[in-house]
């Protein structure tokens, strides 16, 4: 199976090859792979009362949260976890996925 990258994950990808300033690429990477500010990103963590959209906890690893976007229209969503991220990913974005797996698990 072949895995999809939009433009923003291919860059994002490229970033994570390649040595760095941390700061700098910080700021780099949230505005040329999601198009958002440092400032948004604190902005989006206040909002979200610094826990992941979707599981609520703070990330178990004490990482960031990710910056979630949906790959079709480029728009950020939100931040979420680590896991929460892969789920999402792995669901491939389709709502429909989601709706069955929790039909499935009730």
């Amino acid at each position: 199976m072949r895995r999809h990258l939009c433009d923003a994950c291919r860059a994002l990808s490229d970033w994570k090859r390649k040595p760095r300033d941390q700061p700098r690429h910080r700021e780099w990477r949230l505005r040329t792979v999601y198009g958002i500010t440092v400032q948004d990103y604190d902005d989006m963590l206040v909002k979200q009362n610094g826990v992941c959209a979707i599981c609520q906890k703070k990330c178990s690893t004490g990482q960031r949260l990710a910056v979630d976007h949906d790959h079709t229209t480029k728009r950020v969503r939100g931040l979420l976890c680590g896991r929460c991220n892969q789920v999402v990913g792995r669901m491939e974005d389709n709502p429909e996925f989601f709706q069955r797996a929790a039909e499935y698990l009730r």
